[in-house]
């Protein structure tokens, strides 16, 4: 992974996780998020480079995290009250995968 706002280059979870100073009996209750490439997401360490700020998009309150106003084809538009549970949602219809910290490559 390689968190944006980190000029080093990529690193294993492992690793960002012990410099971060993360034990490991908390390390596997971190939700991390991938796609076919992996992970995108990471708690405590934000978006991967993949995912940062491109032309026309404007950051939120929430560090590392952009929208856009271009148009995005959207199937269907639901709140999201736990985010944890719209993951495991994405994750069952295969539009994303969710790794677990055991599953995390090294």
């Amino acid at each position: 992974m390689a968190p944006a706002g980190r000029s080093a280059g990529s690193h294993p979870l492992k690793k960002l996780c012990q410099e971060a100073g993360i034990p490991p009996e908390k390390r596997q209750q971190l939700v991390v998020a991938a796609d076919s490439e992996g992970i995108i997401w990471a708690e405590g360490f934000g978006a991967d480079r993949r995912c940062v700020w491109r032309e026309g998009m404007e950051t939120t309150a929430i560090p590392h995290e952009y929208v856009t106003a271009a148009e995005v084809a959207v199937e269907e538009e639901i709140p999201v009250p736990d985010v944890y549970e719209a993951l495991l949602r994405q994750e069952r219809l295969g539009a994303l995968e969710i790794i677990r910290w055991k599953s995390v490559p090294e």
